[in-house]
């Protein structure tokens, strides 16, 4: 959220984060999308690491897209 948050504000125009969750059959997906330009772009820094690192703990998924300068994440977690 932090990178989502900060890529609003150095977009210089109003954008928005897109944020929903949802849980189902003892799945929870987060889905999130806000704007990013490829220069922003950066391998995962440590908070993206460690949402990876607890998605795996649940059997989980975690997902990053690029595109149109939208960045996309999806998360996925399994069993709960």
């Amino acid at each position: 959220m932090d990178n989502a948050v900060r890529s609003c504000a150095d977009c210089g125009k109003e954008t928005e984060i897109i944020l929903s969750v949802a849980y189902q059959q003892n799945t929870l997906l987060f889905h999130m999308e806000n704007p990013c330009s490829e220069k922003e772009l950066k391998p995962y820094g440590t908070g993206l690491r460690n949402v990876a690192r607890a998605a795996r703990k649940y059997s989980g998924t975690v997902r990053t897209h690029l595109e149109n300068g939208i960045y996309t994440t999806d998360i996925v977690l399994y069993n709960l």
